[in-house]
């Protein structure tokens, strides 16, 4: 085999893994499980009270169930369990920590707020996924 059938053939099986582990075809562990009692209702006054900080807040159109599987299977897969990864349903947050003796403790909390409130009422849909701003709020450590 050469140098170009090889990466051909390497280019073919990512993109078959690539397709068999996409979410539109099957149900993923986080649509079974959405976990939605960790979204916070809140009103449109609330939300303008914090200005969109466009590297900690995400607008999202996945369940938070979805966002926990993935930092589950980034953790798992890419960062050898090192980080710890903790629900409180009570507060409606996730927490992140990451603790390496030779640097600083890192801990982020994660919270979702529904955004249903503040769209318009004329726009709303029935299929449409459900909008979430996703916000990451540091509470210990560095993130550089």
């Amino acid at each position: 085999m050469t140098r170009e059938n090889v990466l051909e053939k390497l280019a073919e099986l990512r993109s078959k893994k690539t397709c068999s582990s996409s979410r539109d075809v099957a149900n993923s562990r986080g649509v079974d499980e959405p976990m939605l009692e960790l979204v916070r209702q809140t009103s449109v006054k609330n939300l303008e009270l914090f200005k969109f900080n466009d590297m900690t807040d995400h607008d999202i159109e996945v369940t938070p169930g979805t966002i926990w599987e993935d930092l589950n299977e980034f953790n798992c897969e890419y960062f050898d369990n090192k980080l710890q990864l903790e629900q409180n349903f009570e507060k409606q947050y996730f927490k992140l920590r990451y603790e390496d003796p030779e640097s600083s403790k890192l801990e982020v909390k994660i919270t979702f707020l529904d955004l249903k409130e503040t769209e318009e009422e004329g726009e709303s849909d029935e299929d449409a996924p459900k909008r979430l701003r996703m916000r990451l709020v540091k509470k210990r450590g560095d993130l550089s």
